[in-house]
Order: C-alpha cells, then sequence, then structure tokens
C-alpha cells in the first residue's frame, strides 16, 4: 500500500525531507499530550525512528494535505488476537476541520479490503473530547475504561476503550 488518496488528502509515507514538518507539528505540546506512544519533546533523533517504523509497516501514514505534512494515521496488528489498533493525529493548524475522519476512514476501508481485520480496536484518553467525536463518526463504540502510559506526559492516564464492528 503506498498511497491513499481521500477528497482532501493524501495518506502516504513521509520522507526524509518530511522530518522537519513532522518534528513542528508532533513536537507540539498540545498535539503530544493526548498521543500515548509520542516522546515529548519530540526530536529529529524521534523523527528518524519514525521514518524507520513507517518504512516498515503498510499500514502507518502520514496525512498530507496540499502536499504539505499535516499529521499522521496507522493500524498497529496485535498478531496475537488478530487486531487492528487504529492511531492518528494532526498538527493543531489542523484541527476541527474533518482531515482526522477523512484519513482514518480512507485508512480503515483500505484496510478492511485488503487485510480482512477480525477486529479493529482504539484507545483515546479520557478529556479528549474532539478525538472520541472522531471515533464515534467512523462507527466505533465505547467498550470499556482502562489505562495507558502516556511517554509525552510520562504517566499513566485514565481512556477510553473502543471498538469497530468489521
Amino acid at each position: 500500500m503506498c498511497e491513499i488518496r481521500t477528497a482532501r488528502l493524501v495518506l502516504k509515507k513521509p520522507g526524509r525531507h518530511d522530518r522537519q514538518a513532522l518534528v513542528s507539528a508532533i513536537g507540539d505540546w498540545e498535539v503530544a499530550k493526548w498521543l500515548s506512544r509520542v516522546p515529548y519533546p519530540y526530536t529529529l533523533s524521534d523523527a528518524d525512528d519514525w521514518l524507520q517504523t513507517a518504512s516498515e509497516s503498510a499500514l502507518n501514514l502520514n496525512i498530507f494535505h496540499n502536499n504539505t505534512l499535516i499529521g499522521g494515521v496507522g493500524l498497529t496488528l496485535d498478531s496475537d488476537v488478530d487486531e487492528y489498533e487504529l492511531g492518528y493525529w494532526l498538527g493543531r493548524a489542523y484541527w476541527r476541520k474533518g482531515y482526522a475522519t477523512e484519513a482514518a476512514r480512507g485508512l480503515l476501508n483500505q484496510a478492511i479490503q485488503t487485510q480482512h481485520p477480525h477486529r479493529l480496536t482504539a484507545t483515546c484518553i479520557k478529556g479528549n473530547e474532539h478525538s472520541a467525536r472522531v471515533l464515534e463518526k467512523l462507527g466505533f463504540i465505547i467498550i470499556g475504561e482502562d489505562e495507558i502510559y502516556s511517554c509525552s506526559r510520562k504517566q499513566t492516564m485514565p481512556c477510553i476503550t473502543l471498538v469497530l464492528a468489521v
């Protein structure tokens, strides 16, 4: 899977030339604080690690609008239970424009057609109402509450767990 096109976005692998844009967008505390696997502060070394990770997984992509990197979206496989977990983020300047929903829907549609996942899940740190709304629009339903370690906050945070019936 090289590239997914939606009405306004292109989901594709980032390149080395996208490193600084990645650091600027995801390195914003208002973005990073809602993400579980993103360190803060986010450095060029972290961006290099992401480029390596993204190159190894067909389902980890970045979101581009008019050739500008604005976020990321991915599905991580937990092969022990045959399920994928959805994750996404957007740079703060791109919040509340429908981009997260559009990007996630594009990736989910592609994954359902090509990967035939048994189950799709997502987690959302409590208090992140906008992300919870994105997941609701995508058809995810809350199945419980849990805790997740946040690398950016360096502490365990309460979260909600959601599932999408496939």
